[in-house]
C-alpha cells in the first residue's frame, strides 16, 4: 500500500528568490538599453526630415519651369545668376522658416564650375543642429541641372 503524501509540491523561498533576481537583471539590461535606442530612433527621425527636405529642394531646383528664374517653392534658384551659395533653414517638419533660431535644420546649397552654359552642378547639404558652429549630423548630394 502506499502512504499519503502529507507534503505539497511547491517552489521553496531560494527558487523564487533566485527567479526574480534573474527577473531584476533582465529588467535592468533592457531599462539600461532603452535611452541607447531612444536617441537612435530619433537620429534615424530626424535623418529621415533631412532627406526629405533635400529631396523636395532637388524636385523643386530640376522643375522645368525654371530655366530662367528662381524654383517656383524656395524661390531662390536661378540658372543665370547662380549665387556664392544658398542657405535656408527648415522646422523638425520640413516646413521652411525665416530664421536660424527658429529651425532644426540648415540647407545649404554652392554652385560648382562647370564649363557649360545650361548645366547646373550644385552640392546640397543638409545639417543639424544650425545653431552649431559645426553641425553635429549632414546629409549630402549634388544636384545637376540640364537646361536645355
Amino acid at each position: 500500500m502506499r502512504k499519503a503524501s502529507s507534503q505539497l509540491i511547491a517552489f521553496s523561498l531560494v527558487e523564487v528568490t533566485l527567479a526574480l533576481g534573474i527577473l531584476a537583471m533582465a529588467a535592468l539590461v533592457i531599462v539600461g538599453l532603452l535611452p541607447t535606442g531612444l536617441a537612435s530612433l530619433r537620429n534615424g527621425n530626424l535623418e529621415e526630415t533631412a532627406t526629405e527636405i533635400l529631396s523636395s529642394v532637388a524636385a523643386d531646383m530640376r522643375r522645368p519651369d525654371t530655366r530662367e528664374d528662381a524654383s517656383p517653392l524656395f524661390g531662390v534658384f536661378s540658372l543665370d545668376d547662380a549665387p556664392a551659395a544658398v542657405v535656408l533653414f527648415f522646422n523638425g517638419s520640413g516646413s521652411l522658416v525665416p530664421t536660424k533660431e527658429d529651425a532644426v535644420f540648415q540647407f545649404e546649397a554652392t554652385p560648382c564650375t562647370d564649363d557649360n552654359p545650361r548645366l547646373a552642378i550644385w552640392h546640397v547639404t543638409v545639417s543639424w543642429p544650425p545653431q552649431a558652429a559645426v553641425p553635429a549630423i549632414s546629409v549630402e548630394n549634388v544636384v545637376i541641372l540640364n537646361r536645355y
